[in-house]
């Protein structure tokens, strides 16, 4: 157990314990104790542990737990502990002097329980370490089998403990019951994954309340789906609705989350466990998109159907062998014309059944998709497609790409590129003979990975198709990231489009979307005339359905075939008007006039307008450059002006409150009067400053202002000298404390006569001076002096403003005027990237997919590349078919060749593969013996038997000479035994030819992906074990 706690540590890292007792003592001691192994916090009591769990719930491993404390008392603090989701993960071992309340701590969810007074320090750790294991073994095993996000049972541990629950309760009739959140994908999408993750944890954990009162189980099966098992009941709709609570948004009226259940009841069991919860969910299928119906049960209906489906899955591989299913292909019409054209076809699988007659596909592919057989199924239709296209273009010397569906199964396969491009290959075919409709469902789930398959698929030359778009699943900004070529549209547009209203809008919308995005828009189910001219008035580019005829065999598709190679001269020629008419009108016609006729280089226009905007640039520069100094002279006069009302106030309120403090001095003699009034004058100085504010703003010291303003401090000096003899007055009248007079006032004495006069007598002679008409008199002429110094700085700063005010419209007309000159330059510009270079190459783009020759026009470079393109265009297409298929395979084996080899083997995941190296044994003596001819009939041999030993998805080359290499994909190491039968049969097989070739035999050296101990990659470990067989002996294999 200690090897497993030392697993589960980061590296030295201390486990934290929190330590509650209201006694210092018992903190200290417990703290000694533990403090070499254990990280400690403490508490002194119940309040503060809570508050400490709160904070460091992520960081505690364990409490220990005083029992009688202040506050909170330990019992009630255990108890909130076990009762707190968060604190689950967290064991409490309770220490207490009284042995009599350690069952009721135990039953309460205590681990452990340790009497006071303490035990052995050993004993303590010991039990500290064991808790702490217990409970981080549990939540790991807990991790294992709980779904992360609900919490829930996985679906491996629920089908387990439903086993065990039936062993225990063999007599317990029992009901499998499925909850399904429909349209759960739309959620997701619409209001992003967080919220729909919310929705999630609601649902299971609503059904855990519910299901747990009436003693069932559950788990999150998949997505949106959960399983329930529990005893039989009958109130299905209770339990739903309760399930249902709280799923809808308060704020938002039109948001509801609708649930689905199916359910089968009384369980036969004698059926495995996941078939019960099959019919459960057969059952919660039938109401998919019924809306009248939320709960289905299993009855005799889906009994039959179950067993109808078992059937079809039984006899599966005896269809594929037989060739019981068939491919029809429905025409698909290019309607941008005035004639319909045939452009392509859509493969539809159909089946044949001997006993069974004609089964829809609607039957039969759902089937399959449940049962695992779907990827088999459309690998058979994409070979067949192949094949058939194949054996058009040998008949006909003509064909039309043909459309296959590829299931969201497909897009997870790792090999799934290889695949297609091995049909093509064996069939001789190009990527655009063969198109790939993926349905807009599979993009929904696991977007990230179902986009880069696609991204891969498209970058080997696949057209890809959007099937089924506006069944619900995409939103229109998911739209627009989503890699495809073609819009194919559900034929429920088609059936709706007929009546006005927000469907035909709806139509055009989606219409206008694609055309945007660069796609073609497929309409598909349209059945009436009324429907096409519907479907071409809203702007489809090609229509597939009855109203040109329904899926026909490929006996009779060859009359369309025939009848359109008649026409293919013409069909390229409007395709190139078609082309030419993706944007219509005068200023068109103007622009493709212009590109077609006037000729001139990218790097000549690309001289010309970079002068004409450097030029620009330049003036809108200088024009800004001076708009910015305008207004920074018009911030400078604003701001002198501000300064110059401000100073006036402050000189004014500055004086005034001297006057007001000498006059209050010289009539109450408060030496406080006069401690503020010097505190005005030598600190605050508000005069002053106004005084120095206004100075700054008067450069010229001739000025008028500056005049008023030197004859008003004149006079402000002299005022001020008259205050300062009334205060001596004062000051002489008083027995005033020679710390508070003033250094100033002490500066010069009374006169004989002053010393003369009585206290009162001064101090009316001071109260004269400050009240006096002379007093008056200075302040008035002060009054004026600056009034007279403010007027004129105000006068001087709104006239700069005004002229500058009148600069700065001037400029910014002009620049205005350069703005839409730049704006101008910048038009031409873009003008001329769609004239001379956007619309030719986005046509010159769109005849070379619809593999014509393409009209040079626009700029000189892409003149001379088209020019240069329709010069090697006709001798590609007559090469790139032998090239393609010779420069990938063995021409003596047909298998693939080192070419092949080491194109695949860098772009496959060899970690879900196996690597088998193979040697032909003593095959120069055959050489020697026999003749090359034989040699050669020999290794054709060991092909035919490789090819049939092997699966159809494994991929077997020859690398040269009697060098041979399979690839085997999707195995594991665990298949060791199967591999070693395959290369048992193939050497019987060569050792008993039933031909005249000489015997021969198979070395071969096998490495597994998930190989143990590897040595190397996995090429050096397959050849170290192909080394080793052929030093055992050789005829066999040997496994890395």
């Amino acid at each position: 157990m200690a090897e497993a706690h030392d697993s589960i540590r980061f590296l030295n890292d201390k486990r934290r314990v929190l330590v509650v007792d209201d006694e210092p003592i018992n903190r200290e001691l417990l703290g000694m104790i533990l403090k070499d192994s254990y990280d400690v916090v403490f508490a002194k009591d119940g309040a503060e542990a809570l508050e400490t769990l709160r904070e460091q719930r992520d960081l505690i491993s364990l409490v220990l737990l005083d029992l009688l404390m202040p506050n909170i008392p330990g019992m009630e603090v255990l108890h909130r502990i076990r009762i707190a989701d968060e604190y689950q993960d967290i064991p409490v071992i309770v220490a207490s002097a009284d042995l009599s309340q350690e069952i009721q701590c135990l039953n309460i969810g205590a681990s452990d329980f340790i009497q006071k007074p303490y035990p052995e320090p050993g004993i303590i750790l010991a039990r500290v370490r064991r808790a702490i294991e217990l409970f981080e073994t549990r939540k790991t095993l807990q991790s294992a089998e709980r779904d992360p996000l609900t919490g829930l049972f996985n679906r491996e541990f629920f089908y387990s403990y439903a086993e065990q629950y039936d062993h225990h309760h063999k007599e317990v009739e029992m009901d499998a019951i499925i909850i399904d959140i429909s349209r759960f994908s739309t959620i997701n999408e619409r209001y992003g994954k967080n919220f729909a993750d919310g929705i999630l944890r609601r649902v299971g954990s609503n059904i855990k309340e519910i299901v747990h009162e009436a003693g069932g189980i559950v788990c999150r099966r998949e997505a949106d789906i959960f399983q329930v098992y529990c005893p039989h009941r009958e109130d299905y709709k209770a339990l739903l609705d309760f399930i249902s609570t709280g799923l809808t948004d308060e704020k938002d009226a039109t948001f509801k989350v609708r649930l689905r259940m199916g359910v089968y009841a009384c369980v036969d069991k004698s059926l495995d466990i996941e078939r019960r919860f099959d019919r459960a969910k057969m059952a919660s299928d039938t109401v998919r998109n019924n809306y009248t119906r939320n709960i289905a049960v299993y009855d005799d209906t889906l009994h039959k159907a179950e067993l109808y489906n078992a059937k079809l899955v039984e006899d599966f591989q005896t269809a594929i062998d037989q060739k019981q299913f068939q491919l029809y292909y429905q025409p698909k019409f290019d309607v941008t014309g005035d004639t319909p054209r045939l452009c392509g076809a859509e493969a539809l699988v159909r089946w044949n059944h001997p006993e069974l007659g004609m089964i829809s596909p609607g039957v039969f592919i759902p089937c399959f998709e449940n049962n695992g057989l779907i990827q088999a199924m459309d690998h058979y239709v994409w070979h067949e497609a192949g094949r058939q296209i194949r054996a058009w273009k040998d008949a006909l010397g003509f064909t039309v790409p043909v459309s296959v569906n590829m299931s969201r199964i497909d897009m997870y396969d790792p090999n799934i590129v290889y695949t297609v491009l091995e049909i093509l290959e064996t069939n001789r075919l190009e990527a655009a003979d063969l198109h790939l409709e993926i349905t807009e469902s599979a993009y929904a789930e696991d977007e990230e990975q179902i986009i880069e398959t696609v991204r891969r698929l498209r970058a080997m030359g696949f057209l890809i198709e959007m099937d089924d778009f506006g069944t619900g699943y995409s939103s229109l900004n998911m739209l627009s990231s989503l890699p495809f070529d073609v819009l194919k549209l559900d034929m429920r547009f088609a059936q709706n489009s007929a009546s006005e209203g927000k469907d035909k809008y709806m139509l055009g919308v989606v219409t206008e979307i694609a055309r945007h995005l660069g796609a073609l828009v497929v309409t598909e189910g349209v059945e009436t005339q009324q429907q096409l001219e519907v479907m071409k008035e809203a702007g489809c580019d090609i229509v597939q359905g009855y109203v040109f005829s329904p899926p026909v065999p490929a006996e009779k598709f060859e009359t369309f075939l025939t009848d359109a190679k008649t026409h293919k001269d013409s069909i390229n020629e409007e395709r190139t008007r078609e082309i030419a008419k993706t944007e219509q009108g005068f200023f068109t016609s103007v622009f493709r006039w212009w590109e077609e006729h006037v000729r001139m280089s990218m790097g000549k226009a690309s001289l010309i307008f970079i002068s004409i905007a450097f030029l620009a640039a330049a003036a809108l520069y200088l024009a800004d450059s001076l708009v910015t100094s305008g207004y920074q002279h018009m911030e400078r006069a604003s701001e002198r002006y501000i300064l110059a009302q401000q100073s006036s106030v402050n000189l004014e309120t500055g004086s005034d409150y001297l006057t007001e403090k000498v006059r209050d001095f010289a009539v109450t003699g408060d030496i406080r009067s006069l401690k503020d009034y010097f505190q005005e004058a030598d600190v605050t100085r508000r005069r002053n400053h106004a005084v120095d504010s206004v100075k700054t703003m008067l450069a010229d010291e001739n000025s008028a202002a500056y005049k008023e303003l030197a004859e008003a401090l004149s006079l402000s000096n002299e005022l001020m000298n008259l205050e300062y003899r009334a205060m001596k007055y004062v000051l002489a009248s008083g027995d005033y404390a020679d710390r508070d007079i003033p250094p100033v006032l002490k500066t010069e004495g009374l006169t004989e006569a002053e010393r003369g006069l009585t206290p009162a007598e001064l101090r009316a002679k001071a109260v004269q001076l400050v009240f006096g008409n002379e007093y008056k008199e200075y302040k008035q002429k002060i009054f004026e002096h600056t009034k007279q110094c403010t007027q004129e700085l105000l006068r001087s700063a709104e006239e700069d403003r005004t002229k500058l005010s009148g600069h700065m419209d001037l400029l910014l007309f002009v620049q205005t005027l350069l703005t839409i000159l730049m704006l101008l330059v910048v038009l031409v510009i873009v003008l001329f990237i769609i004239v001379w270079i956007r619309n030719p190459l986005k046509r010159m783009v769109a005849m070379m997919r619809a593999n014509v020759t393409v009209t040079p026009a626009g700029a000189e470079e892409l003149r001379f590349v088209s020019e240069t393109y329709n010069s090697i265009f006709e001798e590609n297409r007559r090469t790139h078919e032998r090239l393609t298929y010779g420069n990938m395979h063995d021409a003596l084996t047909g298998l693939y060749n080192r070419s092949a080899y080491d194109f695949m083997k860098n772009d496959l995941d060899m970690s879900r593969n196996a690597l088998l190296l193979i040697d032909v044994d003593k095959f120069k003596t055959v050489n020697d013996t026999y003749g090359h001819d034989v040699g050669d009939l020999v290794l054709k041999k060991v092909a035919e038997v490789l090819k049939y030993s092997f699966r159809s998805k494994d991929l077997v080359f020859r690398l040269g000479g009697d060098e041979f290499v399979v690839i085997m994909t999707n195995v594991s190491n665990s298949m060791r035994e199967q591999v070693k039968a395959k290369i048992d049969q193939a050497n019987v097989m060569l050792q008993k030819p039933n031909d005249d070739l000489p015997p021969t035999s198979l070395s071969v050296g096998v490495a597994f992906g998930d190989r143990e101990n590897p040595d190397g990659d996995i090429f050096k470990d397959a050849d170290t074990a192909l080394y080793r067989m052929k030093e055992g002996g050789r005829c066999g294999c040997v496994i890395y």
